[in-house]
């Protein structure tokens, strides 16, 4: 299906997160460039749908798993 809720949540508090697990993620201060909306992650946070350089419409490359070791620690 192209419901990704069960492996690619979102919607989340990133402070809540931060919060349960701290050694988990960065400091919401030093994500850019990424961004919250609302303090939460939305699928706006690591996708533009107005571009495609970075396939799937990623925000920044993620070779290395780099876009998501922009928020997560491990």
């Amino acid at each position: 299906t192209q419901d990704l809720r069960d492996d690619h949540p979102i919607s989340i508090s990133y402070e809540e997160a931060l919060l349960k697990t701290p050694d988990d993620f960065r400091d919401p201060q030093t994500i850019a460039p990424l961004k919250l909306f609302n303090d939460r992650i939305e699928c706006p946070t690591c996708h533009d749908v107005h571009s495609d350089q970075y396939s799937p419409f990623l925000r920044m490359p993620n070779a290395q798993s780099i876009l998501c070791l922009t928020c997560h620690v491990k």
